[in-house]
């Protein structure tokens, strides 16, 4: 007898799931706003996909160098999951061992932080570099204080790489990265 019931509470449930989740359906489809693709769309989309391109393209390798004078050290090693795991993107970290900072390229400042953790440069030769100080959640830690130094557009590039015999004084040579062919 309980499989009877079974049967015909599953037979009432598909019916009614069928007949209203159909019409639900339909009414859902019909309110959502899809944009609509035309010729200027799609003019647009390639020029943007145009300037990403060239933009690649104008990509050289360049030396990046320390901005700071300390010890240097893989950035995987460093304590904040952000940078250690990369998300940033490819780089180095210095453990600071004076408080002056220099620009690790000849470029442009793009962005300075009012609290002064963070500075982005965009260098003549197109890598976007990060400079991010890590100060008080580090000493908090007991940690030396930490720069890290991070190529934000590491997937244009064909490598980002460490420089493993770099010097301990600003503008000794850190990171090397090489662009595509």
């Amino acid at each position: 007898m309980w499989i009877v019931s079974v049967l015909i509470s599953f037979a009432v449930t598909f019916i009614l799931t069928y007949v209203y989740g159909k019409g639900h359906l339909k009414e859902e489809v019909a309110e959502q706003d899809v944009p609509v693709n035309d010729a200027a769309d799609y003019a647009e989309e390639n020029q943007k996909a145009e300037k990403l391109g060239k933009e690649e393209l104008s990509l050289k390798d360049e030396i990046i160098v320390s901005p700071v004078n300390g010890t240097p050290e893989s950035l995987t090693k460093v304590n904040d999951q952000v940078f250690s795991a990369k998300l940033m993107g490819d780089g180095a970290a210095v453990i600071l061992s004076d408080g002056t900072i220099y620009s690790p390229v000849n470029g442009t400042v793009t962005i300075a932080y009012e609290s002064k953790h963070a500075y982005g440069i965009k260098s003549d030769n197109g890598a976007e570099v990060l400079i991010h100080i890590s100060l008080d959640a580090v000493k908090k830690a007991g940690y030396d204080t930490t720069v890290m130094v991070v190529i934000t557009n590491t997937a244009n590039y064909a490598n980002v790489q460490r420089i493993t015999d770099a010097g301990d004084k600003h503008g000794d040579k850190l990171i090397a990265v090489t662009a595509h062919n």
